[in-house]
């Protein structure tokens, strides 16, 4: 009897394990295929999130519920589609005879209109050989007619907001509730309404004007890659954190939702700011996890960290608004009659500065211990870099065009030079950018382009007596210069490009439609070339820096965030646009042979321009 009882738990035992086991496995399988699907509708790859990130996403119900509306929506409409592009002699005349009714109706109207009119019906019922999916279309049509017409009249906004709010709110909890709704009896009753079967009560009509909103919500998801993508960033923003594990060798990439604007590591190399066009990320650098999203609301150009770290200053709009970054609670608002493009705190952090566009373009100067704006001064066009020597002694910057880059005083703010690396004053189509002081004061470095010549040019000088010009170095004069854009009335630039000296005066990195490497000799001021970084798409001012440790380098490249350790970026010998593999020795040789023989020819008074 014993030996039965033990054999019936044993049986008891061994079918719910192998019933959790099934159940498990089942949830398993489904997860993959929904996995799948995101991959192949919404364009998720491998780099951007691992099959267990996105599986872990889909554990939380509300995630889950979310991708799984998603998925059903643009499979339904990939159907509608492909039947679309089957009929595509088929014109459903339902859409211009519905115009009749529209006049000056708000969408809502409209909707109301649908789900009480029998003549809406009777309209689509036209043509019976073409099914359901015919009525479908018809839908489709009338709502981009709608559209069209809504378009003339004050009414547009109510459609924004009635139709397309699921776009601009990706809260599952919220939107999407009917998709899980069972359409089956109302399309078995959309095809009796085309055949005349029934009186439809009120109640079918709504739903049936509910479908229809459902199929062309469907059909424009799957045929607006914006939308796609809007699905796609709400999922890769709501990836369980956890830490990004860096690969020798590469890059660590941080994806962002939206094109990256600016960057800023703080003074002690533990946080990573990054700001998209309305929002910042805060990233900690020893795990590169995500520890505050701050929601600022207006185009964001600059990012600043003070040097004792308790301040991160942001450029957005006509405002410069300070973070305490301890709380990640705002401080001061500082406020500009136009919009600011750069903002530098001083190397002691008593003052903060920002240039600004040209209605203005002004430097203006505050103190932090007060938040009292106590100069103005640099009047002249749109600025669009700033940088201090490490003394706190000089201001420079730089002014898009017409002007050339300026030293000040950082005391009496008053001009001390003009820095003539360049040409084109007044030329709407030669633009400087990039002001850099190198870490022990003797150099300050800035870019140039032309944009007629198709080229670029990184100018030294010297930090005493007149700042003379003692090297400068060119490429391009081919179609390289893709990323600069200018504006139909030439006062806003954008791609013009950033720089950045590494904390050790070795390095100096050059960012626009690649990122150039240069090995710097700290007294003459001379560059060599070591290495040329790809990136899929340029990058404008303030979007490159190295780590204030030196540990690392940072820039933007669309919407990810490239992060090199220095340590493992390889030096290479390079000639013009091609990099080889060099033993280190033969790149310091070619280095120190090009500084001596500037130094030659210079003490022979020729002077020196390497192109």
């Amino acid at each position: 009897m014993r030996n039965a009882n033990c054999d019936r738990t044993r049986l008891v035992v061994f079918f719910s394990l192998f019933i959790a086991l099934f159940v498990f496995s089942q949830r398993t399988v489904a997860s993959s295929e929904l996995v799948n699907e995101l991959r192949k509708y919404f364009g998720i790859t491998l780099d951007e999130a691992t099959n267990s990130q996105l599986e872990e996403f889909l554990k939380d119900t509300n995630n889950r519920a979310f991708v799984e509306a998603m998925v059903k929506q643009i499979k339904h409409g990939e159907a509608i589609e492909l039947f679309l592009n089957q009929r595509a002699r088929f014109q459903p005349n339902i859409a211009n005879e519905t115009l009749q009714y529209l006049g000056k109706k708000s969408i809502i109207e409209l909707l109301k209109l649908i789900g009480t009119k029998e003549n809406i019906f009777w309209l689509s019922a036209g043509s019976e050989l073409l099914g359901v999916l015919s009525t479908i279309g018809a839908g489709i049509n009338i709502f981009l007619k709608l559209s069209q017409k809504l378009a003339e009249f004050d009414t547009r906004e109510i459609l924004k907001i009635y139709i397309h709010d699921r776009e601009h709110n990706l809260d599952p909890r919220a939107a999407f509730q009917y998709l899980y709704a069972d359409f089956s009896p109302i399309i078995d009753k959309i095809i009796c309404l085309r055949l005349i079967c029934f009186e439809p009560t009120d109640e079918e009509k709504r739903n049936f004007a509910t479908y229809l909103e459902f199929s062309y919500q469907s059909w424009k998801l799957y045929n607006d890659k914006a939308r796609q993508n809007d699905v796609k960033g709400y999922v890769l923003n709501n990836l369980p954190k956890r830490a990004v594990q860096p690969v020798t060798g590469k890059p660590t990439k941080l994806l962002l939702r939206e094109q990256v604007k600016a960057l800023a590591f703080s003074a002690d190399s533990n946080y990573l700011a990054c700001a998209t066009k309305e929002e910042v990320f805060v990233y900690r650098t020893y795990d590169w996890m995500l520890i505050q999203n701050l929601k600022i609301g207006k185009e964001i150009r600059s990012l600043a960290f003070s040097p004792d770290k308790r301040f991160l200053a942001i450029a957005r709009g006509p405002n410069v608004i300070v973070y305490a970054s301890n709380s990640w609670t705002v401080v001061a608002l500082l406020n500009s009659s136009a919009d600011v493009y750069c903002v530098q705190f001083s190397p002691k952090g008593d003052l903060l500065l920002f240039g600004t566009y040209w209605t203005d373009a002004n430097i203006h100067v505050y103190e932090t211990s007060s938040w009292k704006e106590i100069a103005v001064f640099g009047a002249s066009m749109t600025k669009n870099s700033i940088s201090f020597d490490r003394l706190q002694r000089y201001v420079a910057f730089t002014s898009n065009y017409k002007y050339y880059p300026k030293i000040y005083s950082a005391q009496s703010w008053n001009h001390m030079a003009t820095l003539k690396g360049g040409y084109g004053e007044y030329d709407h189509n030669t633009f400087w950018y990039g002001i850099k002081f190198s870490p022990n004061g003797r150099l300050v470095a800035y870019g140039f382009v032309d944009i007629p010549a198709k080229k670029r040019t990184i100018f030294i000088h010297q930090a005493i007596g007149q700042w003379p010009l003692v090297f400068s170095l060119s490429w391009g004069g081919d179609s390289s210069l893709w990323g600069v854009r200018i504006s139909p009335d030439g006062h806003t630039v954008s791609g013009l490009g950033s720089l950045d000296f590494s904390p050790d005066g070795q390095l100096l990195a050059h960012g626009a439609e690649d990122v150039r490497l240069f090995r710097v000799d700290p007294l003459l001021g001379t560059l060599t070339l070591v290495n040329i970084l790809k990136v899929s798409q340029p990058m404008g001012e303030n979007s490159l820096q190295f780590s204030p440790n030196g540990q690392y380098l940072a820039y933007v490249d669309g919407k990810n965030v490239c992060i090199w350790r220095v340590a493992d970026i390889p030096q290479k010998l390079c000639f013009d646009d091609v990099c080889l593999d060099a033993p280190s020795w033969m790149i310091i040789a070619v280095g120190v042979a090009t500084a001596v023989l500037i130094l030659i020819q210079n003490l022979f008074g020729i002077s020196f321009y390497y192109k």
